[in-house]
């Protein structure tokens, strides 16, 4: 069992199913090759668990700068991607969960104020100020992110891609797929002639606390997104929609 010598970077943006690809690579690693804590970011690349990555599997959500490529230019990255007004929507959802209790201020301004999710997506598209803890537009994480698209080292993985194979595990193009990026990081799909039932056993949805079914709202849900609410998402979101579409999205699944 082995993975790429100079580590494998599971990058991602927020909402576009960093745990889930986390945890079909685990079906794959040993737990000590692992970097549990914390996540990579722009605020922890300076972290010991960091001085050196070689043989480790890391996650996080890391904008691309010069400093961050100098860091990783050695590393294999494989970086999720997602249509940006659905990582929107998940946003608004996350944020106002019971799963983000005590680990945002905005969280908690949602549990005293009680707005409606309809206001917590107007959250997402503005950013926020709340008690110190600062955050910019989500399209702004959204672009910082993606920059990392397509780079020698990087293999960009559509989260929409990743869960149409795996409503169709059994296909071949599946198994390109998942060969693809498993062998990215290293991961010889050949020596694990059960590839399928533990990519499987990866995905299921209880093992991730930030499955949208899994998560408890602190505020109605029902009616959300409104018509209105889609609109209003169009208005910073319709071109690079488009755009993500164009540059990302394979046209054959159906």
């Amino acid at each position: 069992m082995q993975i790429y010598p100079e580590g494998v970077f599971l990058n991602s943006i927020p909402k576009a199913g960093t745990v889930l690809l986390n945890n079909i690579f685990m079906q794959f690693i040993s737990p000590e090759m692992k970097i549990v804590s914390p996540w990579l970011s722009a605020a922890t690349i300076g972290h010991d668990a960091f001085r050196d990555v070689r043989g480790k599997v890391f996650i996080g959500h890391l904008p691309f700068s010069n400093a961050a490529w100098a860091k990783l230019k050695n590393c294999k990255q494989i970086l999720l991607v997602r249509n940006p007004k659905d990582v929107c929507l998940a946003y608004a959802r996350f944020y106002a969960s019971e799963e983000m209790s005590g680990r945002s201020n905005l969280t908690e301004f949602i549990r005293r104020q009680q707005p409606s999710l309809s206001a917590v997506l107007r959250f997402m598209l503005a950013g926020w100020q709340i008690d110190g803890e600062r955050h910019p537009p989500v399209i702004v994480s959204w672009r910082e992110i993606a920059r990392w698209a397509y780079l020698p080292n990087v293999k960009t993985v559509t989260y929409e891609e990743l869960i149409f194979r795996l409503r169709h595990i059994e296909s071949f193009e599946s198994e390109v797929f998942f060969q693809a990026i498993l062998e990215h990081g290293g991961i010889d799909v050949g020596e694990f002639p059960d590839w399928r039932a533990r990519v499987a056993s990866g995905a299921e949805a209880e093992r991730s606390p930030t499955f949208r079914g899994n998560l408890v709202s602190l505020v109605p849900t029902e009616g959300f997104p409104s018509a209105q609410d889609l609109a209003i998402l169009d208005l910073d979101y319709h071109d690079l929609s488009i755009m993500y579409e164009h540059a990302f999205l394979r046209r054959d699944l159906e």
